[in-house]
Parts: C-alpha cells; structure tokens; sequence
C-alpha cells in the first residue's frame, strides 16, 4: 500500500489522530484489513469479504474431481523410504514408454512470430522474459490456427487468464468486426494491469471464478450470446489443479469444440481432482506412490534442491541432477498423457505437443483438442 504525499507512512500503519475525521478501524467483514471509519457504508459494497451472490455460471465443486476437497496430506520426498522412491521411479519409467509410443508432437513454427506478435517482437526496451512470453503466445495462437480451431461466431475463453496476455493477442488476431467473434477472460482473482483493459468496448468480458465451481455453457451465454454456440478454451501455464478443472469443465459444455492449454507447476495438482488419474491406477500405480509422482515432477525445473554455488565443484552431484532432471520431465509428461486419455475418453481427439523450444521455458508443453463431431485440421 502507498503512502500519501504528505505522510511517510502507508495507511495500514499511519499513527491515528483523534482529531483527524480520517480515522482506521478494522474492517467489519474481514478484521485481518482496516478501512476509513467516514467511508465504511462504500467500503463494505466493495470488500472483498463481502457476500457474492452466487452466478448462473457458479457451481460450487463441479469440476473438482470425484473427491472434492479431500486431496491427500503430501509425503515429503526427504521423509520418504528409499525403497518406496525408487519403486516409484521404476514405475515412472515403465510408465513413460507408453508416453513415447503416444508419442509428443514438435511444433515447428520456422521461428516466424505471429503477425499480431510480430511488432512487439522488435521492440528494443523489452527484456529477455518478456521476450519469452511473447514468444510463446505467438505459437499458441500459431497452433490454433494450424490445428483448425479458429472460425466466425466463436466465443474464445482463456481459463485462468491473469492479466488477459493471451487473450489480448488472441483478440486483435481474431476477434474483429468481420469475425463477430469474443473473448471471455476467466480467473479467481482481480489482478491490477488487465491487458483485456486496452481492448475495444464489447471485445471482451471478464469473469470471476474458480475454474473448479465454473459452467462454460453458461459463462459463454453470459459474455455473448451471439457467438455462445461455439466457445475455444485457452490457457498458458495453467498452473497444476487448474488445469485439471479446466479439462473437466470444458468436457462439460456441449459448446466447448476446441481446447489448447499449455500446462505447468505439475507439483501442484492433486491426487483428488487429477483427470484420468485412474488410468495410472490401472497401471499399477498406487496412491502413495502417485503422491511421491508429485513430488517427483518437480525435479525437472528445481534441481536437487541445493544452491548452484553448493554443487559447483561436486561432478557426481551434476550426474545425479540430470538424471533426476530427466525423471522430473518424465513424471510431468505421464500427467499431462492420462490427460490426454482423459480428453480421448470424453470423445476428444488430443494429443500433446511442445509448442516451443526448451532455452524459451522448460514448461514448453501443451495440450491440444478437438472434439470429434468439429471440422479439424490435425495433424500428427
């Protein structure tokens, strides 16, 4: 919180003055905040402890998984018997080779940026990550259109949007007065510094929701009924359970027609709402050693957890990083494969695909859908 010009303390920590009508008291709602005591009646209209009426696109769990709220208490990989960790390892590569015979599609953009990508790419004042993001939306909206997806009338939802990058692109390269095309923007949170904010009025509608409580049908119907009938999900790095629910809340709209979520932070999904976990399970994989799995995928990004200065002179610790590097991307593709079958078992035609090199992010897959009754235009 900032401070006012004439005050060198913020307003959550500025000495009170009995004779000042500005006065702080801990909010009704929430008490963990303080509010103006001559601006109470305004601040509880917009606290966000307030009660919310509940939305016709609002249902309470309905993507959650069969267990909603019941994920399992997690086993450090420390705490764990080394007996049951390389089991579990063992298993994961045994798991894998079912993942190579499925098989993980390069995408190939010829390093040619999306035409509404295009100029920001040689713009000089940005700086490497923001570089790597646009890089990234450039072959997610690339692979859209490859893969058929983009048609007149559609209703493009990005699930767990942030701050709307994604959706921003997506709309200036597909949503003009031609195409009678919209985006919804989803996510849980109000983030400051909306992309979406820079669009033309009616391009664009943002809701608030938990992607495990949200019914597309409906949020589609609610940002625009003209282009309802038809909606495309998207997401870039959707982080862990989210896209767990994303999946299962796409698969349940009779509008959904096409899906392409480029996944990340495997580490953080959860036993209880994972999509096609039971193809694991059929597999011989058991439930304390999936939650090991979890533990497993984060390897691929963290390393072995030692700073880089600790582990600079240590060759035998370098080997043993990359083969528990090597096992981390492992466990993230078995969870990104069931689902796959998950989506396939929906009457889906998905596949993954590493939609960018891994020097631009390590999180570089995504998963790519149509339904079987929608024109495509897929190829392995």
């Amino acid at each position: 919180m900032s401070a006012r010009l004439e005050s060198i303390y913020c307003a959550e920590h500025e000495p009170q003055d009995s004779s000042v009508d500005d006065k702080r008291i801990p909010c009704p709602l929430d008490p963990k905040h303080t509010c103006y005591l001559n601006k109470l009646e305004k601040h509880l209209l917009v606290c966000n402890a307030r009660a919310v009426t509940t939305a016709a696109y609002v249902r309470r769990g309905v993507n959650a998984g069969t267990s909603p709220g019941a994920a399992a208490r997690r086993t450090p990989l420390t705490a764990a018997p080394p007996d049951q960790l390389a089991a579990t390892l063992a298993k994961i590569d045994k798991l894998y080779a079912l993942v190579t015979q499925s098989g993980i599609s390069q995408w190939n953009d010829n390093e040619k940026a999306h035409p509404c990508v295009a100029q920001e790419l040689m713009r000089d004042d940005l700086g490497p990550a923001a570089l790597r993001q646009l890089r990234q939306v450039s072959a997610l909206l690339q692979l859209a259109e490859r893969e058929g997806m983009i048609q007149n009338h559609t209703c493009y939802a990005e699930l767990g949007a942030g701050r709307g990058r994604l959706a921003y692109y997506a709309a200036n390269a597909w949503c003009t007065s031609t195409t009678h095309s919209r985006l919804l923007l989803v996510d849980r949170a109000a983030p400051r510094h909306k992309r979406d904010n820079k669009l033309p009025p009616g391009h664009a509608t943002r809701l608030r929701a938990d992607l495990a409580d949200l019914l597309l049908d409906e949020a589609a119907a609610t940002a625009n009924v003209d282009c309802s009938a038809r909606v495309v999900a998207l997401a870039k790095h959707l982080c862990g359970a989210a896209t767990d629910y994303a999946l299962r809340c796409v698969t349940g709209a009779r509008a959904a027609r096409g899906l392409l979520i480029a996944t990340c932070c495997h580490h953080r999904c959860d036993i209880a709402s994972l999509a096609g976990s039971e193809r694991l399970r059929e597999h011989g994989l058991q439930s304390h050693e999936l939650d090991l799995m979890l533990g497993v995928v984060s390897w691929a990004t963290c390393g072995d957890g030692r700073p880089r200065t600790a582990r600079a002179d240590d060759a035998d610790a370098e080997s043993t990083r990359a083969a528990r590097a090597e096992a981390g991307r492992r466990a993230k593709a078995i969870l990104d494969w069931v689902r796959v079958e998950f989506l396939r078992a929906n009457g889906w035609n998905a596949r993954l695909v590493y939609f960018v090199p891994p020097d631009v992010t390590p999180e570089n897959v995504c998963i790519v859908a149509v339904r079987d009754d929608s024109p495509s235009d897929t190829t392995s």
